[in-house]
C-alpha cells in the first residue's frame, strides 16, 4: 500500500507491524498456563507498565499490547472472574440508565474487582 496511491500512514504502519511480528515469530492465540506463570512472576519481580520492555525481556514472544491486556483483564490479583451478582447487576443497570454506555471509570471503581471489559461484555451479552 502506497501513501501516494491513497493508503494512509496508519494503514502502512499497521501492515509493517504485522509483517515484523510475523518475521519475529510472535505467538498469537490462547495463552498457556506456563505463559501466565512466566508473565505473573516477571511482573511480580520487575513490575508492569512498560509493556514493550516486558515483551522484550519476558521471553514469551508476544506483543506488548498482548501482555498488557492479559495482565489487566485476567492475571491481576485484584480482578475477580466469578459471575456478576444481583447487587452488581442492579448497580450496572443504575449506572447505564444515568450515564449510558460508559463502562469504565466510576462504574469499575464501585464494582471492585471488575474490569471495564467484563462490565461491557456483561451488558452486551446478558
Amino acid at each position: 500500500m502506497d501513501v501516494k496511491k491513497g493508503g494512509s500512514l496508519v494503514q502502512m504502519q499497521v501492515k509493517l507491524q504485522k509483517h515484523n511480528e510475523k518475521e519475529m515469530g510472535m505467538r498469537k492465540g490462547p495463552w498457556a498456563v506456563g505463559e501466565d506463570t512466566i508473565l505473573f512472576n516477571y511482573i511480580a519481580t520487575h513490575g508492569g507498565g512498560h509493556w514493550n520492555s516486558v515483551a522484550r525481556c519476558a521471553g514469551l514472544r508476544r506483543s506488548g499490547k498482548s501482555y498488557r491486556l492479559r495482565w489487566l483483564n485476567y492475571l491481576r490479583p485484584d480482578v475477580w472472574h466469578g459471575n456478576v451478582t444481583l447487587q452488581e447487576q442492579i448497580l450496572i443497570l443504575d449506572f447505564h440508565c444515568r450515564r449510558g454506555n460508559m463502562y469504565g471509570g466510576q462504574t469499575c471503581q464501585q464494582l471492585l474487582g471488575r474490569t471495564d471489559n467484563k462490565i461491557k461484555n456483561y451488558w452486551r451479552i446478558e
